[in-house]
């Protein structure tokens, strides 16, 4: 069964291996100016090149900044090309009709991929776990009819390899299908961190493992 699991991450993982062409012309179609040298250039290029993320006002893209709800939720409706048109609504009651945001959280959240919290609130600048970017994206793929949630037995193998799989709960099917599917990956000790805050670097390595998916 472990090598029946293995083979079929790395089918999964051949599928959404993002080509070298698409990194070719990134560097001109973006003006980011704090990412040279940074282990996530070419996923971070590769989003603006598609248009889908922003840079701050200044020109930087910020690799290393905690990435926030709002920011995730704009990356999600883009790569999906979700209606973003729709502010009106009140879906949380702290996003507001004129934040920048709302369109791509009530988007999202209307196509079932973020939820709120218990007080009806979204907390937009909240930052995102690495169990919780894992639970979104899978919901996401879910909603783009990809399947990477490996069957029980799968499941069971990957969290037996995962070091830190006791810190898992409500998110523990969720990181497994990204692990399954290659689109997240521990660090060099074996852990995944679930509660660890997820970098815009890590955000960008992700949404582009997502988006080469639901475009082929």
């Amino acid at each position: 069964m472990k090598n029946n699991v293995k083979i079929a991450a790395m089918i999964l993982a051949a599928s959404i291996m993002l080509p070298a062409a698409a990194f070719a012309d990134t560097a001109a179609t973006n003006s980011f100016t704090d990412i040279d040298g940074h282990w996530g250039k070419k996923y971070i290029e590769y989003l603006g090149k598609n248009g889908l993320a922003n840079g701050k006002s200044d020109g930087r893209y910020e690799p290393d900044a905690q990435l926030t709800r709002a920011e995730l939720s704009a990356m999600i409706a883009a790569s999906m090309k979700l209606d973003t048109s729709v502010t009106s609504a009140v879906y949380f009651s702290d996003v507001k009709k004129d934040d920048w945001y709302t369109g791509s959280v009530n988007a999202s959240a209307s196509a079932g991929i973020v939820n709120g919290y218990e007080d009806g609130t979204f907390q937009p600048n909240r930052s995102v776990s690495r169990e919780e970017l894992a639970a979104i994206v899978v919901r996401a793929l879910e909603a783009s009819h990809i399947a990477v949630k490996p069957d029980e037995a799968g499941q069971a193998e990957l969290m037996s390899d995962l070091k830190d799989a006791g810190k898992l709960s409500w998110s523990k099917e969720s990181v497994a299908a990204m692990l399954n599917g290659n689109l997240m990956s521990t660090n060099d000790a074996g852990l995944f961190e679930p509660d660890s805050p997820t970098t815009r670097a890590q955000a960008a390595a992700v949404i582009s493992r997502f988006y080469s998916l639901i475009v082929q």
